[in-house]
């Protein structure tokens, strides 16, 4: 876009200036994961996308480690949930032809995308954004427990989507309730 040599600026290019340089969006890559929990997840003012790689390494490592399927999952949903969009990185073996583990990774996002998708696809974030509750489990049931929702919204239906740590609930949970009210406009 190069520089803006004009003194005043339209809101347009003030958003774009607000960090130092002339950008359409953001594009953090591989964020830390403390930055994708409840309390550290927040909208951009402008578009954004996460850079993040299926594995360690943005090109082929035959001996990368790749990230699990939730993790993919759970980054997904709580970008979305902040308006942004999610691209995943992965790099051709010198064949041409891509990692085992890292098509396992996407065929495993496609099966959860294929029940999920109408909370992903064409959603804006609804406020607040993540929500998460942790206390003491049931009686009956030993530790306690973290839940960590994020939300999205298309028309008028609000989806509430659980990460979990664990992956099925505790036996004894009952059932669950979103932990707070969602107003919708």
């Amino acid at each position: 876009l190069g520089t803006n040599t004009h003194k005043e600026h339209s809101p347009e290019e003030e958003c774009r200036l607000s960090l130092g340089v002339v950008e359409d969006y953001l594009t953090p890559e591989n964020p830390p994961p403390s930055s994708l929990t409840a309390t550290g997840l927040t909208l951009r003012p402008k578009p954004w996308e996460v850079c993040m790689t299926l594995g360690l390494k943005w090109a082929y490592n035959p001996h990368d480690v790749y990230k699990t399927t939730k993790t993919i999952v759970q980054t997904l949903v709580s970008v979305v949930a902040t308006g942004g969009s999610l691209l995943l990185d992965v790099g051709p073996m010198p064949t041409g032809e891509l990692p085992p583990v890292a098509l396992q990774r996407m065929a495993e996002t496609g099966e959860w995308m294929a029940a999920n998708s109408e909370a992903i696809y064409d959603t804006t974030p609804q406020s607040p954004y993540a929500i998460s509750v942790t206390g003491p489990a049931p009686a009956g049931v030993h530790g306690d427990f973290s839940l960590d929702w994020r939300l999205t919204r298309k028309a008028d239906a609000v989806y509430a989507m659980l990460l979990l740590d664990n992956s099925t609930l505790p036996a004894g949970m009952g059932h669950l309730a979103l932990p707070c009210a969602v107003n919708v406009p």
